[in-house]
């Protein structure tokens, strides 16, 4: 069985479209989109871009495109949550554009710490995220107050949550990412502060009874 013969027989002809795109983008210098793509040196994880098993892959790591419940049209594209990195079962997610679009006011999704909201968001309420069963799987949350409608939840956030610390790894990636001082606890302000990587392994490793507001780390 051919590529296109698992798909018709699974029922993937939309994934193998998507997935043969994410891949042309990437390595196809006539791809209309290549600049924006493998210009910019993204790539595809090796898991995902062998010929066939790489498709097989792809579909077990990210699930079919989810459908809408009422009409079953399909709205949801192939996104990353890090446009700077690779497409990657940790950085890729089926977007709901319709949905999203009222997460951010009138000309911020394009804002520096956006793909960082989108992620907290996702690994929350996503089923179809690749992290949701570490988050939202085991009850974990956003709180009312970053979920405001009409992009007010954004606005809080970043006012909640303040600028995130200066700092690059030499990939160019930032060293601070949002983490929760109760890693079973839920997303909202009293929770939540920037960290960087030894940071955030020190917070793993502490029991919560040594850990407070003003000392998060527990040390």
């Amino acid at each position: 069985m051919n590529m296109k013969e698992y798909a018709i027989a699974n029922d993937l002809l939309k994934e193998l479209a998507v997935w043969k795109m994410m891949r042309d983008r990437c390595y196809n210098p006539n791809n209309c989109s290549y600049n924006s793509f493998g210009g910019k040196g993204i790539k595809v994880c090796k898991e995902w871009d062998s010929n066939y098993f790489g498709f097989q892959t792809f579909i077990e790591d990210m699930g079919k495109r989810p459908k809408d419940e009422v009409n079953g049209v399909i709205k949801h594209v192939l996104a990353r949550k890090d446009e700077n990195k690779d497409f990657e079962p940790s950085n890729c997610y089926w977007k709901d554009k319709e949905d999203e679009k009222n997460l951010f006011p009138l000309g911020m999704s394009t804002h520096p710490l956006a793909h960082v909201y989108v992620g907290m968001i996702q690994r929350c309420f996503n089923s179809t995220n690749v992290q949701y069963k570490d988050y939202g799987g085991k009850g974990i949350t956003v709180c009312d107050r970053w979920r405001e409608e009409k992009g007010q939840g954004f606005l809080n956030w970043l006012e909640d949550m303040g600028p995130r610390p200066e700092g690059e790894y030499e990939s160019g990636y930032s060293i601070y990412s949002i983490e929760r001082r109760d890693n079973d606890g839920n997303y909202c302000p009293e929770n939540c502060y920037w960290a960087d990587r030894r940071q955030q392994n020190i917070n793993r490793k502490v029991p919560k009874k040594y850990k407070s507001k003003y000392n998060p780390l527990g040390i």
